[in-house]
């Protein structure tokens, strides 16, 4: 039985149309971008840098050299974390929210000797207090890095006041921007965001691929290298450039560029068929995060009187989650945070949905659930 994918906050589908640009780059131009002496090489290298190009109009980015081609979001949080900690005299202090992914906080308190690491307050939706983050900036912090939307309970932070209380204070603002940049466009000179992390598997690329961007030559300039070899992008990130893999970014932009604004009036009508079944018939749920500051393909739910479990059995179908792949068997620490009881954190199913998902399968996914609501309880 081939089941229904809902589960977009963890990976996206690779779009046809980002495999058919990548393809040319591992059958035809297969040179590596840095043989400038190979005809292959130099085809490569221009590929690399039109798709640099590409990313860095689309995310306003002053120079293409602050484009770091990275693995993925992890490596790019990795990265901007560990050289703003290594740049400094110690001890430093970091501002950041309790509803970071595990890649924010676990390299945080990995440099627990080096950080002290501070916790700005949120409220029960997930939205941090700004007052609470500007009471929290001393001579001795950093960085400021705060994730742009939750990857558990899709609550959108308020990046442009964030970043605007940082720069008032001489700090720097990092946004792991992975689960927003699907749905709101990123423009880091009007907005004032020093570094953004992302993946492309977030943005129907595939996975192993990211980047970390840095807004201005400033900004990378606080860039020290992790990973040193043979000095492939200036040094700041060695190893042979991934050409299929930037080109797969590249296309990705252009497509979010293109379709973003339908991608998310599908996601849109989504949300709203899902919930007007369980509202129809009286099922007892409640929804995290914030209810109006979302991003459009996440719904996070719990179903009085169910757990996960329960749940994630009677809809076998259909490919949902619990909450953070990252985290898959852990109490959810994001929900813990914004003050969930056990009950709902041992309850919540997380569905996420997308370019490619429709409407007749969210209204399946919807009456299955009501269906065995009402086994369990109404029919007995």
């Amino acid at each position: 039985m081939q089941t229904v994918y809902f589960d977009y906050n963890a990976t996206t589908p690779v779009d046809e149309r980002v495999v058919s640009a990548m393809l040319p780059y591992y059958l035809n131009v297969y040179g590596n971008p840095s043989n400038m002496n190979s005809a292959h090489g130099k085809e490569a290298n221009r590929a690399y840098k039109r798709s640099l190009r590409t990313i860095a109009d689309y995310f306003r980015i002053e120079s293409t050299d602050g484009i770091i081609l990275t693995s993925g979001a992890t490596e790019s949080n990795n990265l901007v974390i560990k050289s703003l900690v290594g740049s400094v005299k110690k001890p430093c202090r970091i501002i950041t929210s309790k509803i970071e992914h595990d890649s924010v906080i676990k390299t945080l308190e990995s440099l627990s000797d080096s950080v002290i690491i501070d916790y700005v307050e949120n409220d029960g939706s997930g939205r941090i207090n700004l007052a609470d983050l500007e009471s929290r900036i001393t001579e001795d912090t950093v960085l400021v890095t705060i994730i742009g939307a939750n990857n558990e309970i899709g609550t959108i932070q308020p990046i442009e006041e964030i970043a605007e209380i940082a720069h008032r204070h001489g700090v720097p603002f990092h946004c792991d921007a992975t689960q927003l940049v699907p749905h709101r466009r990123i423009d880091l000179l009007a907005q004032n965001i020093d570094y953004v992390s992302m993946s492309g598997h977030k943005i129907y690329a595939p996975k192993g691929v990211g980047l970390l961007l840095c807004r201005d030559d400033r900004a990378l300039n606080r860039i020290t290298p992790q990973i040193v070899g043979g000095g492939q992008q200036n040094g700041y990130r060695s190893g042979t450039i991934n050409v299929p893999g930037i080109v797969s970014l590249a296309e990705a932009v252009k497509l979010l560029d293109a379709e973003m604004e339908s991608d998310n009036a599908i996601c849109n009508e989504l949300f709203g068929v899902f919930f007007r079944v369980l509202d129809a018939e009286g099922i007892p749920y409640r929804l995290n995060g914030d209810t109006m500051n979302r991003i459009e393909g996440n719904i996070s739910i719990s179903i009085e009187g169910l757990t996960s479990v329960q749940l994630l059995a009677a809809l076998s179908e259909f490919s949902i989650s619990t909450g953070s792949a990252c985290s898959t068997g852990k109490e959810s620490h994001v929900l813990r945070a914004i003050g969930c009881p056990k009950e709902v954190i041992s309850g919540t199913i997380r569905i996420g949905y997308g370019r490619f998902s429709k409407r007749e399968e969210i209204i399946a996914l919807a009456e299955k659930l009501v269906g065995y609501y009402n086994r369990v309880y109404r029919n007995n």
